[in-house]
């Protein structure tokens, strides 16, 4: 299972997770281009489901980005690109790839999970762990 957008897998990274009133809630993010510019979507699970409660932009400022501390809604016709980065395996940044097609904001987008189907029919993970004195650790791959 994945987080998807309109059933398209997305890159997502968990942010938090928190009781409110009896009820987990788990927050997280998908970095996207919106409206062409670098941004991540803020998502949010409860238990009525996925939603997106926001964007963050970023802010070149030359050597690194700097993400903005506050959030902006979505507007209808918003035109969302699903974005990854790829890094080497010593954590050095390679590029930035689209991941499917643009979606427009609507009242049709979905953040559901879906699941992940391969041309093989085999998914494959593997984890780097990284300890207190900064050595990683990568896991055998599963599948």
């Amino acid at each position: 299972m994945w987080v998807a957008l309109n059933n398209q897998p997305v890159a997502y990274y968990y942010l938090d997770c928190a009781d409110e009133n009896g009820q987990t809630v788990t927050n997280g993010r998908i970095p996207v281009l919106l409206n062409g510019d670098r941004a991540e979507l803020l998502v949010r699970f409860d238990g009525n489901g996925g939603q997106i409660v926001g964007a963050r932009f970023f802010y070149a400022d030359g050597e690194t980005d700097t993400v903005a501390k506050s959030f902006t809604e979505l507007q209808p016709g918003d035109v969302i690109q699903p974005i990854c980065d790829r890094y080497d395996y010593n954590g050095k940044y390679e590029d930035t790839y689209k991941l499917g097609g643009e979606i427009v904001y609507g009242d049709t987008v979905t953040v559901t999970d879906v699941t992940l189907d391969p041309a093989d029919g085999t998914p494959v993970a593997s984890y780097v762990l990284t300890d207190r004195f900064s050595m990683e650790h990568w896991t055998p791959a599963i599948g």
